[in-house]
Parts: C-alpha cells; structure tokens; sequence
C-alpha cells in the first residue's frame, strides 16, 4: 500500500461513499461504513487518517484516490476474481507504478 504524503488529497468517508455511488460503485445491501473498513483490514484500501471536521469532532479520511480503487475493485470482482486475487493483482499494479520513471 502507498505510503500516504502529508498533503494528499484526503476526503470524509461520506464524501468517499457518495462520490463512489455516483461513479456506479454498489455497496449492496450492509452498511458501506463497514464495507470500507473491510477494504483497509484487507490491504486494498490505506488507514484512514482522523482529521477534525469541527474542532470537535474527528472524522476518518482516505485519499480522493480511493474511488478509483473501489472501482477498481468492483470491476475485479465481477469478473471472477476472489478478495486475495484481488490484492494480488493491485498490489502487482502498485509495483509497476511505483516503479515507472
């Protein structure tokens, strides 16, 4: 998994939810709070980082980049692949990314 700069791009899961919904992404019928969560015990999505929304309050965050890699994972998905298929194909992605000039 990417290591996170300090200035990424980072959204609130609400804003992740929705914005993955519009692109198409289903959650299907569970909570998409706990989906997403699954995703980061899994490795296919980064620890949130807790940002204050308030002052007050905290909220979880994950970079902008993380609608894509839902997507990304829907797609894997539906074309047969299983959760540790899927991590191995990202992961393989990632290397090749991070290892482009």
């Amino acid at each position: 998994m990417p290591n996170l700069p300090k200035d990424e791009n980072l959204l609130s899961l609400p804003d992740i939810i929705s914005r993955a919904k519009d692109r198409g992404y289903i959650f299907g019928f569970g909570d998409p709070y706990n989906r997403l969560r699954y995703f980061i015990k899994t490795g296919l999505l980064p620890n949130m980082q807790r940002r204050s929304v308030d002052g007050k309050t905290t909220e979880g965050h994950l970079p902008a980049w993380s609608v894509e890699r839902l997507l990304e994972i829907q797609n894997l998905k539906q074309e047969g692949h299983d959760a540790e298929e899927t991590l191995k194909i990202i992961r393989e992605r990632e290397k090749v990314l991070d290892s482009a000039p």
